[in-house]
């Protein structure tokens, strides 16, 4: 939030140093002569209020001018403005032309309109639907950021790009249809739709960028094209209501956080061309029961699986070499996972609070046991050394309460503090 009113203080910081040409029957104009156009524009300390005709034309000194445009900051923080007609001359509409304008209830979009600025109708929090014609190609930044009453939007079939946080926290929409033309969703643009919940994805879209839908919370559904080759951060964090989702066989990549707090997610299967998966991605999914990984993963980061309490059994491919810091602490279901001979490195704490997990068997090239990596494993009962490994750190298996007898290898040249409290 505190980015976007910086945004806004920036777009807005010109209003009181820009004049105005003309005033004609009751709205500010700046006049281009030479184009014969004029540009509805604001007048300093006044504000348009009521319901506002924009003509087609007006008259300046003897000569017809036609209204082009709508311009930067026109109607901005107008709160008594309840109605504009826009004629189907103007064919752009400025940056945060009706921006904070509360009791603008509906406005009409005339198809001559080919652009909206950034923040055009940002913070119009009892805008209750809105159609966006099919002559508009492109819709700027926080577009609609904050118009908290927005149930439903149609938009332009020839729109390409939905911009920075277009709809950012329009926590009452609802239903959305993306065009089939579209091929980019820019990031933020979905974040805090809490009453959206079902999206199709159209097959152009390539990339599912950063925290596009973070906070939608009521999201069940969303279909993902076989174009998608990547997830970006956070693009469904949080959305706790979304139970399952397909991943296309085209997708390579999964970013940091993607579904972490996703709390009713039950199941992931993982195509076989995704090599990485970011931190936290499917962090706090408590109801994760089944996960399938892909067979081309190399390493699983730091914190994927934390706090994943429903997982009981995991299998890790052959192709990992690297199991993260904290990859699965707290997964207090597991009971088994099979860790495979080509992993040669387990960070601290990778297992800790694995309270269920009841035997484990090391790979045979690990020669390190980090810190705290089975410690609050309870059920542990027995865990076998591989000959190589010649450390074994602070508070690794502290608090093992099951495990009864160990057999350490003769390679073994450093016990941390703490390794074995607590086994009794």
């Amino acid at each position: 939030m505190k980015r976007y009113l910086l945004q806004l203080a920036l777009a807005l910081a010109p209003i009181s140093a820009v004049a105005y040409d003309a005033f004609i029957d009751g709205i500010f104009y700046n006049i281009i002569a030479k184009a014969k156009i004029a540009e509805v524009t604001f007048g300093s300390g006044v504000k348009y209020k009521g319901d506002v005709i924009i003509p087609k034309e007006v008259v300046f000194e003897g000569e017809k001018y036609s209204v082009a445009s709508i311009g930067d900051n026109a109607f901005f923080n107008c709160t008594n403005l309840s109605s504009i007609t826009i004629p189907n001359s103007v064919k752009s509409i400025g940056m945060g032309a009706f921006s904070s304008c509360r009791n603008l209830f509906s406005i009409n979009i005339p198809n001559s309109v080919s652009s909206i600025g950034n923040n055009a109708f940002s913070y119009c929090s009892n805008l209750g639907s809105i159609i966006i014609p099919n002559s508009v190609v492109s819709i700027g930044s926080y577009v609609f950021c904050e118009c908290s009453n927005l149930t439903s939007i149609t938009l332009s079939i020839g729109l390409k790009s939905i911009s920075e946080r277009a709809f950012e926290g329009c926590i009452n929409l609802n239903s959305i249809s993306l065009p089939t033309n579209l091929e980019t969703i820019d990031i933020y643009a979905f974040h805090g739709c809490k009453n959206l919940t079902s999206i199709i994805i159209p097959n152009n879209i390539s990339s599912i960028e950063e925290s596009v839908f973070y906070e939608c919370s009521g999201l069940t559904s969303i279909t993902i094209p076989n174009n998608v080759i990547s997830i970006g951060k956070s693009a469904f964090r949080d959305c706790s209501s979304l139970i399952s989702i397909n991943l296309p066989n085209t997708l390579a990549s999964i970013g940091e956080s993607a579904f972490q707090g996703c709390s009713s997610l039950t199941s992931m299967i993982i195509p076989n061309n995704v090599k990485s998966i970011g931190e936290r991605a499917f962090s706090v999914c408590p109801n994760l029961t089944s996960f399938s990984f892909s067979d081309g993963l190399t390493s699983i980061d730091n914190y994927v699986f934390y706090r994943c309490s429903g997982l009981t059994s995991i299998t890790i491919p052959n192709s990992v070499t690297s199991i993260g810091e904290s990859a699965f602490e707290y997964c207090s279901g597991l009971t088994s996972i099979t860790i495979p001979n080509s992993v040669t490195n387990i960070g601290k704490s990778a297992f800790s609070g694995c309270s269920s997990l009841t035997i484990i068997t090391l790979p045979p090239n690990l020669s390190k046991i980090n810190e705290y990596t089975f410690i609050g494993c309870r059920g542990l009962t027995s865990i076998n050394f591989p000959d190589n490994i010649y450390y074994i750190g602070n508070g690794a298996f502290m608090a093992c309460e099951s495990l009864i007898s160990i057999t350490l290898p003769n390679s073994l040249k450093t016990i941390g503090w703490s390794s074995f409290y607590g086994c009794i």
